[in-house]
């Protein structure tokens, strides 16, 4: 009597590219989770002519960029020699650094100047035209200082606007940093396609 077996080729084909394994954990966690669905949405990034618009998220705070205000400041330190050394920019309690490979590396210290999701949405309205602008954020992911909850909120937001969003998680170690020199790889930002399963 003949049994039906698994083809071990097939199996091997499924867990041996990425999309096979996203499809396994997807099952996986179905069956874990008791046949709860969870939206999966998967990031692709792509050049733009939409200029970005910089936020960094810390401690369920949210602070907008005003990059003219703060590398006007950095120039101002740079004029007096504090090339390589942390200084203040006079601006929401954020210091900087200038470095060669990654531009102006900014330092978030005390968040409390910094606005919540609630008071976040008049300043996207006033600071980003979705024909002109896409939000790149800069997420803070160490335990205690988290900036993804209030991220992730103000990008179901911007979606709902049609605004396009990238991120890039940093941490004290990885602060984050920005730059135009487009021929560094570290200096370029990218919003991203959201594909969306259900």
């Amino acid at each position: 009597m003949k049994q039906d077996l698994i083809n071990v080729n097939f199996l091997t084909d499924i867990i041996s590219n990425s999309v096979g394994i996203l499809v396994l954990f997807a099952v996986l966690n179905i069956v874990h989770e008791e046949k709860t669905v969870y939206k999966l949405e998967v990031p692709i990034e792509h050049e733009s002519s939409l200029a970005p618009a910089f936020f960094i998220c810390k401690d369920n705070a949210i602070v907008f960029i005003e990059p003219e205000t703060i590398f006007s400041n950095a120039i101002i330190q740079a004029d007096r020699g504090l090339d390589n050394k942390i200084f203040s920019l006079g601006y929401m309690d954020i210091d900087g650094q200038i470095a060669e490979d990654r531009g102006l590396v900014l330092y978030a210290n005390n968040t409390s100047l910094w606005q919540n999701d609630s008071e976040i949405r008049q300043t996207l309205d006033d600071k980003l035209d979705a024909k002109k602008h896409f939000a790149f954020f800069f997420v803070y992911d160490e335990e205690g200082s988290s900036g993804f909850e209030i991220f992730r909120q103000t990008r179901q937001y911007l979606k709902k606007r049609q605004i396009k969003s990238g991120w890039q998680p940093v941490n004290e170690n990885n602060p984050p940093h920005i730059c135009f020199w487009s021929d560094v790889p570290a200096c370029r930002y990218f919003p991203s396609y959201q594909a969306i399963s259900k």
